[in-house]
């Protein structure tokens, strides 16, 4: 994911929308590895779920091979969104640590037990963890799909930039630079970028993908 990805842009992204959710995410890469620490994780699942032997064997395994929307196995609901080139699948996002009802405490006292933690340390973490409808689960988790289609869009169209440069150097100059006498432009330009790379970022990106759409063949 890091060979395609501006990684501090992405942890920014992902990063608000953990603050906006109140969902925790991390990127799996395409071998399963975990790509950037984690975001918005809770202690009910980084230190006493994931802080036992077997239960870091089942989180991380849930991490690899579940996809959609579905339970992990200590009971929360987990969401994955895929990144693609095209069909090449490259990685995937993992969002959730959230609940679609109030907990049944005595189904995590008896996981506590089986995972050998200490069963009121545990229910007194889960408190922690974010409760949602299953509507508000299912926007969330569509919010973080559109996000992760927009970025495989933006990887199709650079990875071809190359290509198109090679059979029309002269249209693609031109038309990346359509104001090479408008110095305050370009001072415009800057400054918003310096006053908001994020922001700048996904308006390159947009901005790049309507110039190359519009190139001719």
């Amino acid at each position: 994911i890091s060979d395609f990805f501006d990684m501090d842009v992405l942890i920014q992204i992902l990063t608000d929308w953990s603050t906006a959710t109140g969902i925790g995410i991390i990127a799996v890469d395409e071998k399963g590895e975990y790509m950037m620490d984690p975001i918005g994780w809770k202690d009910f699942c980084m230190k006493y779920t994931r802080g036992t032997k077997e239960g870091l064997r089942r989180c991380v395994n849930g991490d690899q091979e579940g996809q959609g929307v579905y339970f992990c196995h200590a009971g929360l609901i987990d969401f994955t969104a895929d990144i693609k080139i095209g069909d090449h699948f490259i990685g995937k996002l993992v969002g959730g640590q959230v609940l679609p009802q109030p907990p049944d405490e005595e189904h995590f006292r008896n996981l506590a037990v089986e995972l050998g933690i200490d069963p009121d340390e545990y229910i007194e973490a889960l408190q922690d963890i974010t409760v949602r409808t299953e509507e508000e689960i299912r926007a969330s988790a569509k919010l973080l799909d559109e996000v992760v289609r927009f970025f495989n869009d933006s990887l199709i169209d650079l990875l071809i930039v190359p290509e198109l440069v090679a059979k029309s150097p002269t249209s693609f100059a031109t038309t990346l630079n359509p104001f090479p006498n408008s110095p305050a432009l370009a001072a415009s330009i800057e400054a918003f970028k310096e006053s908001s790379p994020v922001c700048f970022e996904i308006f390159a990106m947009s901005w790049l993908i309507e110039v190359i759409s519009s190139m001719p063949a």
